[in-house]
C-alpha cells in the first residue's frame, strides 16, 4: 500500500484504529469473507508501515548521536 507513505503518523494511528476494530468485529463473527481478509491485509499494511517508521527515526537518532563522544 503505497499510499500509506504518504500519510501523517497521526493518520494511520487513526487508520490503524479504526480497520483495527472493524477486524475485531468480524473476527467476533467468525467472517471469513474477502472483506475479512482485506481488512486484516489493510491492519498489517498499516502496522508495517509504522514500525518501519520507528525503524527509521531509531536509525536517524543514532546516526545523529550515535557519532558523538560519549552520548548513547
Amino acid at each position: 500500500m503505497q499510499e500509506l507513505q504518504n500519510l501523517e503518523l497521526s493518520e494511520l494511528m487513526n487508520m490503524l484504529a479504526k480497520h483495527t476494530k472493524v477486524y475485531t468485529i468480524m473476527l467476533r463473527k467468525e467472517t471469513s469473507t474477502d472483506e475479512f481478509i482485506k481488512c486484516e491485509l489493510t491492519v498489517t499494511a498499516i502496522q508495517k508501515e509504522i514500525e518501519f517508521r520507528k525503524q527509521s527515526l531509531s536509525d536517524n537518532q543514532n546516526l545523529t548521536t550515535g557519532d558523538l563522544p560519549g552520548i548513547n
